[in-house]
């Protein structure tokens, strides 16, 4: 699936994509794409000129995969986001980011909440996205509070543990270690990012 989004005063609009000839006749800063046809891949690729990664490459963990400049200048970014599943159990999702054409390219697996969130916010609050760099800050930024708000149930559920017995307590901390786990992580995996990215769309976009 496709999501394309433009810039109208101050706010993000969602474009509707159904063919290639819609996908050229609009003007994005940002393409985002979840669980991407192959068929939507050649769109990308003949319309901007860039290569989308394949799902080996995104979930490449090794550090230099994560943040690199390809020979033609655009920017490659792979970061995990929070998902929470129904039934309370949290995972990471990848998301392989590619600034190029003064656009911001996203791809990933699954539907992610923050990615919703940022596209509400912005809709609803014009003036708070300038350009691509300012989508791609703001989900960092959405992620982070999204994490934190995790972190918060999962505290205010191991309060509730309290008045359990002790093995029941043993058994509770030990789930809800792991779970923390997801979230605390991810908040130094996006600081991380965050930083790095500053640094160098400050030296090469301002």
């Amino acid at each position: 699936m496709i999501n394309v989004f433009v810039l109208q005063n101050g706010r993000l609009s969602q474009v509707n994509i159904e063919t290639r000839e819609d996908l050229e006749k609009t003007s994005p800063i940002w393409v985002d794409l979840t669980d991407p046809s192959d068929e939507e891949r050649g769109w990308v690729r003949e319309i901007y000129g860039v290569i989308l990664p394949d799902e080996d490459e995104v979930k490449d963990i090794e550090a230099s995969a994560r943040y690199y400049e390809a020979d033609n200048g655009d920017l490659h970014l792979r970061s995990d986001f929070l998902l929470e599943e129904n039934e309370g159990e949290s995972r990471v999702v990848t998301v392989a980011f590619i600034l190029a054409r003064d656009l911001l390219f996203s791809m990933h697996n699954d539907d992610l909440p923050v990615f919703r969130l940022v596209r509400l916010r912005a809709r609803s609050r014009p003036g708070s996205i300038g350009d691509f760099k300012d989508v791609l800050l703001d989900l960092y930024a959405t992620d982070v509070e999204y994490s934190a708000d995790a972190l918060e149930g999962i505290y205010l559920n191991l309060e509730e543990f309290e008045s359990k017995g002790k093995g029941e307590i043993e058994w509770a901390l030990l789930s809800q270690i792991q779970k923390e786990s997801i979230p605390v992580k991810l908040f130094d995996a996006q600081y991380e990012t965050f930083d790095v990215l500053r640094t160098h769309t400050a030296d090469r976009y301002r």
